[in-house]
């Protein structure tokens, strides 16, 4: 695993220092090289934030030479998602559900682009995704985003039902949360669930994401007169403390950023001391013993498979770590909070402090707003005020 990590971050890498007429090949060798596999999607995807015409050429290069490259037809409809272009990621995931029948979420994926689409047929998407949808939470989940989506009402039995299908699940979670975890240090087996206490008794909860909408506004003394403050993926703050507050008591950080835990944790002394929770939906099994925790330092755990099971269910698998963890804090823990530097990279800068991180480009990040700016509320369990 940690080899094959390596060669993909060679690949990005390379690709920012290669000349332009160079990048396309070098999509397309890593895409042609690893046909079969998912993981060489991530850097592959990255290398669009540096040079989307290359990206889009390397794409090319590869579905001339293989038709049937799924990594690149993938790559091709999470781009066609980004930019807004849904009848044609339609096409493209309806060719792939006719080929892969069984690629997972690329059904609900179809419900999600088609409730973003004006004039889509919400009846072929939701027969389409039939399989994807046993679940009771994923049936419900959907059925009611895709009628709130088209302006129609959800009819109270719906909703009740959906509430109903969340309660059962947030008991398991909570039962969950002190499960013994083997890839993480014996001593931050309570970290977990000491997150989930500190939430739940704080009298204000700040949610702290990394928008450069942040810059200028002078809010930094606001967050910091937050009961709980909770950063995203171990953002600096110290040098934007009149922006952005000089407190930190949690950090939501995504799981696949463990390779390079150890120097996100060193960009603020307050991050040895803090409880760090990594989220993502997947299960925990796609993370092996090499690739994860159990030699960093620092008091960091990782979500519970139930809390896994639920994101996937009541919402996607591509989620960013902003999003997760309101879903956490006003979904599962029922508690309301003020948000902060949600742009949802729609800013030609990703973040407040300079960062030469990449926006991961499976986040459908359109979709992720309308569920905060919509959904939620609509739902109606813990209140979320955007500031």
């Amino acid at each position: 695993m940690s080899g094959y990590v390596s060669a993909l971050d060679g690949l990005y890498e390379n690709f920012r220092s290669a000349q332009q007429a160079d990048r396309p090949d070098l999509v397309a060798n890593i895409l042609l090289e690893n046909r079969d596999s998912f993981r060489c999607i991530v850097q592959a995807a990255a290398t669009r934030s540096i040079d989307e015409a290359s990206f889009l050429h390397g794409l090319r290069i590869a579905l001339q030479q293989d038709a049937e490259n799924l990594p690149a037809l993938r790559l091709l409809i999470w781009h066609r998602i980004r930019i807004g272009a849904w009848e044609d990621a339609k096409e493209a995931q309806r060719l792939l559900i006719s080929r892969w029948p069984n690629i997972p979420d690329i059904r609900r994926e179809f419900v999600r682009v088609s409730m973003m689409a004006p004039g889509s047929d919400g009846k072929e998407a939701l027969k389409l995704a039939a399989s994807e949808l046993r679940a009771p939470l994923a049936q419900s989940s959907y059925v009611c985003q895709y009628a709130l989506a088209g302006s129609k009402t959800v009819p109270a039995d719906r909703l009740r039902e959906l509430k109903l299908n969340i309660d059962d699940f947030c008991g398991e979670i909570f039962q969950d949360s002190v499960a013994p975890d083997p890839l993480i240090l014996e001593q931050n087996g309570t970290v977990r669930l000491e997150v989930m206490e500190k939430i739940l008794g704080a009298k204000s909860v700040a949610l702290v994401a990394n928008g450069p909408s942040l810059k200028g506004r002078g809010l930094g003394e606001e967050i910091d007169a937050h009961d709980l403050v909770i950063r995203c993926n171990f953002s600096e703050f110290t040098r934007f403390c009149g922006d952005v507050g000089r407190k930190a008591d949690v950090v939501f950080f995504n799981e696949s950023l463990v390779n390079v835990l150890a120097g996100l944790m060193a960009r603020e002394p307050a991050y040895k001391r803090c409880a760090a929770l990594a989220f993502h939906p997947e299960p925990a099994a796609l993370f092996s013993e090499d690739h994860y925790l159990r030699n960093v330092e620092g008091r960091v755990s990782r979500i519970q498979p139930k809390l896994r099971e639920f994101y996937r269910s009541f919402f996607y698998t591509r989620p960013t770590t902003g999003l997760m963890g309101i879903i956490l804090i006003s979904v599962v823990l029922r508690k309301s909070l003020d948000i902060y530097g949600f742009d949802f990279y729609s800013q030609s800068t990703a973040h407040y402090f300079p960062s030469s991180s990449p926006v991961f480009l499976g986040h459908e990040l359109q979709y992720e707003q309308w569920f905060l700016k919509h959904f939620l509320p609509w739902l109606g369990l813990g209140k979320i005020t955007a500031q």
